[in-house]
């Protein structure tokens, strides 16, 4: 029994990050927002805190291939990403240091909130 469970969380994991990242290719963004509801049925005991650092974690991953195939393919410029990207790792080392204190409700208000005005502006 267990090891049906096991292999059945794996595939239902493969199949999450495999839409995850479809759609971050299709969109730009999103895969985090898939893998956070997707964790939450899968891992239902699993804390807020939990299932961002897992999302970020994943989406690292997802992230650091994309633009292996991308700067293969010639489609970004470091000229264009490097003035970007320190004050992106700055922003996520303080994105981290809130998120180990921030209160898990104050953190859902935040996620929702940004979702809509993504929507908003998308």
């Amino acid at each position: 029994m267990g090891t049906d469970r096991n292999f059945k969380t794996a595939l239902l994991l493969s199949l999450v990050g495999i839409a995850a990242g479809a759609v971050n290719g299709l969109v730009g963004s999103g895969a985090g927002i898939v893998l956070i509801y997707a964790l939450r049925g899968i891992y239902p005991k699993m804390g807020e805190r939990e299932l961002f650092v897992t999302s970020l974690c994943t989406v690292f991953v997802l992230t650091a291939s994309s633009a292996l195939f991308y700067g293969a393919d010639g489609r970004f410029s470091l000229a264009d990403f490097m003035p970007c990207a320190l004050p992106a790792a700055v922003g996520g080392f303080i994105g981290s240091l809130i998120l180990a204190r921030i209160n898990t409700r104050v953190l859902r208000v935040v996620f929702c909130g940004i979702l809509i005005i993504s929507g908003v502006l998308m």
